[in-house]
């Protein structure tokens, strides 16, 4: 079952756990905002075909305990802000930005 959540906030030094981060499981997200210092563990993140997305905004230093981090964003026509923060994905080998 799909999630319809519109807007997701993650607040400061959050979700340092996982290591893969797939957001294409919210159908209708239309925001993402990170504050500093989260997802520091993720080594791939991926906003692949999100119809409805319309912004990230990523704080400074998220993304950024891993060697060879990979980050995806495709197929997104709706998408008019990417925002990243100072030295997030710092590490990251594979930035993919298409569509």
């Amino acid at each position: 079952m799909p999630d319809y959540t519109t807007d997701i906030v993650v607040g400061f030094l959050k979700c340092g756990a996982e290591t893969e981060l797939d957001l294409s499981r919210y159908p209708k997200l239309k925001t993402l905002t990170t504050e500093a210092m989260s997802y520091k563990n993720v080594n791939v993140t991926k906003f692949i075909g999100m119809n409805e997305l319309e912004s990230v905004e990523i704080g400074s230093l998220c993304f950024t305990e891993t060697e060879t981090g990979q980050f995806y964003l495709k197929n997104c026509p709706k998408l008019k802000s990417l925002k990243m923060g100072r030295y997030s994905f710092s590490d990251y080998t594979v930035i993919e930005i298409e569509n």
